[in-house]
């Protein structure tokens, strides 16, 4: 447990309304400007494309079994 979030490494940007990591909160240097909002549709992108490329084959074969037991 980490009741004081010490091990968090990310954070909310209230200004503009973001998430954030801690290191880039204060250094432009950190994680390519992440921290100032620097391509965040470009990384974060990765990840959202990864996300729904492994959701959309894990429904797939789930499907593909549903049918196979009919």
């Amino acid at each position: 447990m980490d009741p004081d979030y010490t091990r968090v490494q990310a954070a909310y940007e209230t200004n503009w309304g973001a998430v954030i990591n801690k290191a880039g909160a204060t250094n432009v240097h950190v994680d390519f400007g992440n921290g100032y909002m620097n391509d965040h549709h470009f990384h974060y992108g990765y990840i959202l494309a990864a996300a729904a490329t492994v959701a959309r084959y894990v429904l797939c074969l789930k499907w593909t079994e549903l049918l196979r037991r009919f």
